[in-house]
């Protein structure tokens, strides 16, 4: 089992579009091609927005060819043109990390990246272990993103 930890930096002047962007049309498109959304929040740092969120595959192959279907889907080309020319960017940089089932994982990113050590432990299917002393300094900071959370037959 691979989890796939997803940090994208979004923009608060087009936020709400982007929430609808991927709650209408990106998490339905990812389901069509096979990704399981394990869980998804919005987070905000001294410097940036993030939209984060954590995938689950069952192995590598099964995620490259998922991913490579979803990016050649169609229909996700237009949404993401017709997004665009309406909104603006709405994705700025993204960090992306892989991790493997029973795998503890320190990811210290740069200040203008994130403003923290992030430790992911992957305890199996669908469940994850953030460092303690991490939700205690951002507890204030992270959000459930409302309308996001994956359908039940996701989880």
């Amino acid at each position: 089992m691979i989890h796939q930890l997803r940090i994208y930096e979004i923009f608060e002047k087009n936020k709400e579009a982007f929430h609808a962007r991927f709650r209408d049309h990106a998490a339905r498109l990812m389901r069509k091609h096979g990704f399981h959304i394990v869980d998804m929040w919005e987070a905000r740092t001294d410097r940036r927005l993030e939209f984060v969120y954590v995938l689950e595959w069952p192995d590598e192959a099964t995620k490259e060819r998922a991913w490579k279907s979803f990016m050649a889907d169609e229909e996700w080309s237009a949404i993401k043109r017709e997004t665009s020319a309406r909104h603006g960017d709405m994705v700025g940089a993204i960090v992306v990390s892989g991790l493997l089932r029973g795998e503890t994982v320190s990811l210290t990113l740069a200040p203008a990246l994130l403003m923290a050590t992030v430790v992911l432990v992957v305890l199996g299917p669908g469940r994850l272990s953030l460092d303690a002393q991490l939700l205690a300094r951002s507890s204030r900071d992270r959000r459930p993103t409302a309308g996001l959370a994956p359908s039940p037959s996701d989880r």
